[in-house]
């Protein structure tokens, strides 16, 4: 009865699962389950059942994110392995490995490690320390350490299995490129793009050579290298790589396979960095269609795909939309993974940034201090995952004024970073800037200064001079500067970093809008307002044209561009613009928040001698 069934449900995934397919087979493999535990009862209890067998269908509960379900066949296959073979047998170690990446997706590491690194050992003693089959196992025990920030113990694990397939198949072997881009990618994880970069192009290489050009494998090697260049500011090049990466999956499986909509979800992040939110989302829709149709509406890919599409919403402060869809990932997630799971907590987190533009601060305190709970007992309390949770957690403090809580938070995530990273590490750069915009909110600024100048000596020797994030860096530096009226300077370093934004970006991105607004708000504090007037209106006009009219972004150029007419006595103009910002305000967040955008248009008007209700 399971071999018929198995047999089935091999024919479906050699044919490419189609639009139902997962569902299809998920109905097979749930019949499969139930007639095979009523004919077979027995011999599951007496260990007679073959184990490839229980394997077989622990593989398929386990690609199904069905995890409860198939840990016990993975654990009564290993059991009857054992008792059949002896406990150092390499059929072992395949169900040892098994086990481990069904218990590592669960984030149960301390579990799955010494399952891998018994799996290694007995693959070692049976095959030799440079055969195959331990390269593979290397990998395995790698990938688990590298989702644990153990980058230090996961590198010569990779190199090592790099080393290994290089002399056992030659430089130009198919495999060789599998490991090259898993070497790649713990750099890329690094932040080492430099280093990460030419591996991936010598993967793509051996691609090529060994599959032709229009294969399913040479697509995500040019996903992998179009995400590093993405990644370095080269999005041309980036966009090309994704755009071909997609066509050869839809030639390979059609428009609606699984596989499609990953990709799709590649170039929306990549479209969604440039600004391009329309296309963006269109792509982040159709994956979600195709992941539903083909998973089911509550499978951990769909919730994936929501998340990005929430993601999206939110950055365009489209926060209705964006919330209801980041409840929904929540409840995926926690059916499928359990309440303490990582993939929970990163959702908890998500949740909790469109809580806080919104005001409802009370529940986003309480997801974010839930996220971290369940992060730093996953991950442990030196986690990359933990010190973002508690930059994001101490950033929401600070709206509310908390300060000295939110500043434990940030030096402790700093501390962190330094240690784990090393005092030049680019994150470093970011937390660094993190503490000092707080420090700059509590108008300490010779104490943010020098925090700022070392950001942005870090950012300069990690990504060069003129990378979009040294532009930011440049920005940030300038705000302080500007508030101790060291304005020469400050200037110098807001047109920096608009050339740098311009040129990386293009003219209209709305980054490039914000460094004219903030260029603009500089030459306003002093005096230049027929300098500081043109800034404005080409800050506005982007942020329009990307964010819609009544985005509360836009509002805010409004209302600094209000001003500065206002000070030039273009009094109708700059009454008109304020009463648009109050509409916008009005609308987004109801007419009891932001109240202090009435008080200026009633100082306005008075100021003006012309008093007018509102």
């Amino acid at each position: 009865m399971l071999r018929r069934h198995l047999k089935k449900i091999f024919g479906w995934i050699r044919r490419d699962l189609g639009a139902d397919g997962f569902k299809r087979l998920n109905k097979i493999v749930s019949g499969g389950m139930r007639a095979w535990m009523a004919k077979t009862g027995d011999k599951f209890a007496t260990g007679s059942l073959d184990t490839d067998r229980l394997a077989s269908v622990g593989q398929l509960l386990h690609n199904l994110a069905r995890f409860k379900e198939a840990e016990p066949l993975y654990r009564r296959a290993l059991a009857i392995d054992e008792a059949a073979h002896g406990p150092d047998h390499p059929n072992v170690a395949t169900m040892l490995c098994n086990l481990a990446g069904l218990l590592e997706g669960q984030a149960k590491y301390e579990e799955a490690e010494p399952l891998y690194r018994r799996a290694l050992a007995i693959d070692e003693a049976a095959h030799g320390p440079d055969h195959p089959n331990v390269a593979t196992m290397l990998c395995s025990l790698a990938g688990l350490l590298e989702g644990q920030a153990k980058y230090e113990e996961a590198e010569p694990l990779y190199r090592r299995a790099l080393a290994i397939d290089e002399a056992a198949y030659g430089p130009d072997h198919p495999n060789v490129a599998t490991m090259l881009c898993n070497l790649a990618g713990l750099l890329e994880g690094q932040a080492k793009y430099e280093e990460a970069e030419p591996l991936y192009r010598r993967a793509l290489a051996i691609d090529e050579a060994a599959r032709g050009p229009d294969h399913p494998e040479v697509a995500g090697t040019l996903k992998n290298l179009a995400s590093v260049l993405n990644r370095q500011a080269k999005y041309e090049e980036s966009e090309a790589l994704f755009r071909r990466a997609l066509a050869i999956v839809e030639a390979a499986h059609g428009p609606d396979h699984p596989n499609v909509a990953t990709m799709l979800c590649n170039l929306a992040g990549l479209l969604e960095g440039q600004a391009k939110y329309e296309e963006s989302e269109v792509l982040y829709r159709r994956a979600l269609a195709i992941y539903e149709a083909a998973r089911g509406p509550d499978h951990p890919e769909v919730a994936g795909t929501l998340k990005n599409l929430a993601s999206l919403l939110n950055r365009q402060a489209k926060y209705e939309e964006s919330e209801p869809l980041y409840r929904r990932v929540l409840a995926i997630y926690e059916a499928a993974r359990g309440p303490d799971h990582p993939e929970v907590a990163g959702t908890l987190s998500n949740l909790a940034s469109v809580l806080k533009p919104q005001a409802k601060y009370e529940e986003s305190e309480a997801l974010y201090r839930r996220a971290l709970a369940i992060r730093e007992a996953a991950r442990g309390p030196d986690h990359p995952e933990v010190t973002n949770t508690l930059s994001s957690f101490a950033s929401l403090l600070n709206c509310q004024a908390k300060y000295e809580e939110s500043e434990a938070l940030y030096r402790r995530a700093l501390a962190t970073y330094e240690a784990a990273r090393g005092p030049d590490h680019p994150f470093v750069a970011t937390m660094l800037c993190n503490l000092a915009s707080l420090l700059e909110d509590q108008a300490k600024y010779e104490e943010a200064e020098p925090l700022y100048r070392l950001a942005l000596a870090i950012d300069e020797a990690a990504y060069g001079p003129d990378h979009p994030k040294v532009g930011s860096t440049l920005s940030n530096l300038a705000s302080v500067l500007k508030a101790q009226a060291k304005y020469e300077e400050s200037e110098v370093l807001y047109r920096r970093a608009l050339a740098i934004d311009e040129a990386a970006r293009g003219p209209d991105h709305p980054e490039v809008a914000t460094t004219l607004k903030n260029l603009a708000s500089l030459l306003n504090c002093q005096a230049k307002y027929e300098e500081s007037e043109p800034l404005y209106r080409r800050a506005l006009a982007i942020y329009e044209a990307a964010r819609g009219p009544v985005h509360p972004g836009v509002a805010g150029t409004l209302k600094n561009y209000a001003s500065v007419l206002n000070r030039q006595a273009k009094y109708e103009e700059s009454e008109a613009l304020y009463r648009r910002v109050l509409a916008i305000y009005e609308a987004a967040r109801g007419p009891d928040h932001q109240g202090h955008y009435a008080v200026q248009l009633g100082e306005f008007t008075q100021g003006s001698g012309q008093v007018r209700g509102i």
